[in-house]
């Protein structure tokens, strides 16, 4: 098949004349970053070129059609010489910069999601935070020189989340379901080695944690109360109190299947396939049985080039 890819710019402009001149077209879409972002390199010979407004990307084949990869806006042209070439680089126009600023603050006696909520207010978003985090009690954090989003993609990842700006909203939910923070529907990819240009899979040797302790604050009989996940050690202990013996067993567990899932990795680039989204599910067979079974995927880049289309993918075991 013969890919294909097109942008628009504004509300009408499509950049038809520009197809013969790209270069390379790059969509990188990672799982809880603070932003996806795209790169999109041009031939310059025939003078200035103007990218004002939101960009909208769309990849695909020629004899299946386009596919639309997200809505960007430019922040940063760089015209180089020789070859003489235009690179744009672009992030998703959910982002604002003023996430990106660093902030020193101490989180006292705060609900996951009322800390969610207040940072959203405070750049213009709206919160949506998943009911199982919602009263999930941080008794103390320090945020010191971080950025907002930097620090919260810190809380989502501690408690076994996900958290990324997606239509005017700041959404906190539970990683490994089976629909994107965007409400995408997930269906998991079957892959076997003629699927697939090349991959390798990465186990760390270490000593891993066989449990986790979290705790959390029984008001009544006035104690702190510790629920374990797993058995033996050495054991993770979590920072955070929770309000009830619920609350701290499911962020134990989540944080738990957290640090096993870091234990491997796998990188595997397939024929370009616009379809694949972070946090969509791997089934992989035939590889080997060290290898088999479901993967989650972390992160997907999408190169278009003299090469032709293709698609790289970093994902976790299960």
């Amino acid at each position: 098949m013969i890919p294909d890819f097109n942008i628009i710019t504004g509300e009408s402009f499509v950049i038809e004349n520009l197809k013969n001149r790209l270069i390379s077209l790059r969509i990188t879409d990672e799982l809880g970053t603070t932003s996806d972002e795209a790169e999109i390199c041009f031939n310059y010979e025939n003078g200035a070129l103007e990218f004002a407004g939101n960009l909208k990307v769309f990849l695909g084949y020629k004899e299946t059609g386009l596919f639309p990869m997200g809505v960007y806006v430019a922040n940063e042209v760089i015209i180089q010489s020789p070859p003489q070439t235009v690179r744009i680089k672009a992030h998703v126009a959910n982002l604002k910069k003023s996430l990106k600023e660093q902030v020193s603050k101490q989180w006292h006696q705060i609900t996951l999601g009322d800390l969610v909520e207040q940072i959203a207010q405070k750049h213009g978003y709206g919160a949506k935070v998943a009911t199982e985090f919602k009263d999930i009690l941080v008794r103390h954090t320090y945020q010191i020189n971080e950025s907002d989003m930097s620090f919260l993609t810190k809380i989502a990842r501690e408690h076994g989340a996900i958290v990324k700006p997606i239509g005017g909203y700041i959404i906190f939910v539970s990683k490994g379901k089976s629909k994107s923070v965007s409400g995408k529907t997930l269906e998991a990819i079957a892959i076997t080695p003629q699927d697939v240009i090349n991959w390798q899979a990465c186990f760390t040797v270490r000593n891993r944690y066989n449990s986790v302790i979290a705790k959390w604050y029984n008001y009544e009989k006035g104690e702190t109360i510790s629920e374990t996940a797993g058995v033996g050690s050495p054991s993770y202990v979590m920072r955070e109190v929770y309000s009830s013996s619920e609350l701290a067993l499911g962020a134990a567990q989540a944080k738990l299947k957290q640090l096993r899932r870091s234990t491997a990795t796998l990188d595997i680039t397939i024929p370009g396939n616009p379809r694949v989204f972070t946090e969509a599910r791997l089934n992989l067979a035939e590889f080997g049985k060290e290898i088999d079974g479901t993967w989650m995927i972390n992160k997907v880049e999408h190169t278009l080039n003299s090469r032709g289309y293709l698609t790289a993918l970093v994902a976790s075991n299960k």
